[in-house]
């Protein structure tokens, strides 16, 4: 088996191929209906969305983390907002409390695999409004996905990693969405583009093809994602966030030696 066909495997365990009912790389993300609100200040917190004092501020996410390479469960990760904070169980699942309305970030944290920084955008529900299956990356894939694309994981930068995503018939299932150009705001090395049609699965493109877009060895701090939806398609947000207007700016954050992750949903009304 050539290294090509090997990555394209680690990647689509990573990120999903193909179609899919949810963000198969577990990025549940709502897009800010004012271009992101702050940069990912994380929040998430709070009782679980709407205790019996009727708290219409947050609401519940649960989070279900699993090794990529494998697919086992990941126990005792440690699963983070700003206003609340637990472990994964028997089941590598944890569930915390996140702000409504607003972009928030949840850290993923566990010693043998990459921090991740998760991005997401909900509204208020008293039970699981956000439902997120993470597979989480040892160091030694991050390193064997940057040899195949003739490059090394850069301790000093982080990586971003976009799927794109839109909904079937105005349901709750969602595909993969081709032709969305994404653009970061701060200098990165590579930008990779899952592609069926490619050499190992994936194109050197920042524009989606098969839905999901990695952006390697990114400059830490605050990063602007921008978007230009394909025609048709009227409306953008990060995961599946149906309120507000259109936006094309999302803020992030981004660190050294770890994922951020974000999922943009665009819809044609």
């Amino acid at each position: 088996m050539d290294m090509g066909h090997v990555v394209f495997m680690l990647l689509c365990t990573l990120i999903g191929c193909g179609a899919s009912d949810k963000d198969s790389a577990g990025n549940g993300d709502g897009g800010g209906d004012d271009g992101g609100g702050d940069d990912g200040g994380g929040d998430g917190g709070g009782d679980e969305g709407g205790d019996e004092g009727g708290d219409e501020t947050t609401s519940p996410a649960t989070f279900l983390l699993t090794n990529f390479f494998d697919g086992s469960v990941v126990v005792d990760a440690t699963v983070e907002s700003v206003l609340d904070s637990t472990v994964t169980d028997a089941s590598g699942s944890a569930t915390v409390s996140v702000p409504v309305d607003e972009i928030f970030e949840v850290t993923l944290t566990h010693p043998a695999y990459f921090p991740v920084r998760w991005f997401g955008k909900t509204e208020y529900a008293e039970t699981a409004a956000l439902i997120a299956e993470e597979p989480l990356v040892a160091g030694f894939v991050a390193d064997s996905l940057a040899n195949a694309f003739g490059t090394t994981v850069d301790s000093a930068l982080g990586h971003v990693i976009i799927s794109s995503l839109t909904p079937i018939g105005g349901g709750p299932e969602t595909s993969y969405l081709s032709g969305i150009e994404l653009t970061l705001d701060v200098e990165y090395e590579l930008a990779v583009a899952q592609d069926g049609s490619a050499p190992g699965g994936f194109a050197s493109s920042s524009t989606s093809a098969d839905g999901v877009n990695i952006f390697m060895n990114v400059a830490p701090g605050p990063v602007t994602l921008s978007v230009v939806p394909p025609d048709g398609f009227t409306r953008c947000n990060l995961f599946a966030y149906d309120t507000g207007p259109h936006v094309t700016d999302f803020h992030l954050e981004v660190s050294a030696e770890t994922v951020t992750r974000a999922t943009v949903t665009c819809l044609t009304e």
